[in-house]
């Protein structure tokens, strides 16, 4: 989108749409915002903005990355299938877009196999401590995050 000034023809700038005010905008007729990855993922693939994703969805928006493909072409360190994992279940994002659906569908459905039967992959630091802590008989301290969900802390 352009925009003509006394310049000449210059660029529409969509900032404003990363803040409070573009993402009650958004709301009031979108259910879907569909973000560059780039814009949301920094070189490490963790999230860049998670206070921005946090107002998205309280005012109920839904996350998606698009195009999901030319991340995983830029990123030598990690495979697709990683990078799928890393942004639907670490991070959070409720979709992404790809063209390389033949790789990652397969790998989604095992996934959720494993889930369904209880064999999920292998746990993270967090998910071993609390096993480790649970063996001992020590008892984590429990409380409520902001939102009121409950939250436990070693």
């Amino acid at each position: 989108t352009m925009r003509y000034k006394q310049s000449g023809w210059q660029p529409y700038n969509y900032d404003w749409l990363l803040t409070k005010f573009g993402l009650k905008a958004l709301s009031s007729f979108a259910d879907i915002i569909g973000f560059k990855p780039e814009l949301m993922l920094d070189p490490g693939a963790n999230h860049a903005n998670p206070a921005y994703a946090e107002d998205a969805r309280m005012l109920g928006l839904k996350l998606f990355l698009y195009p999901f493909d030319r991340y995983t072409d830029m990123s030598s360190t990690y495979r697709p299938e990683q990078l799928a994992e890393q942004c639907l279940y670490t991070i959070g994002f409720d979709g992404i877009i790809t063209s390389k659906s033949d790789r990652l569908i397969p790998y989604l459905e095992e996934r959720e196999r494993n889930e369904a039967e209880g064999t999920t992959h292998p746990k993270n630091r967090i998910e071993q401590m609390l096993e480790e802590y649970k063996k001992e008989g020590d008892t984590p301290v429990k409380t409520e995050d902001k939102h009121g969900q409950p939250i436990s802390f070693l």
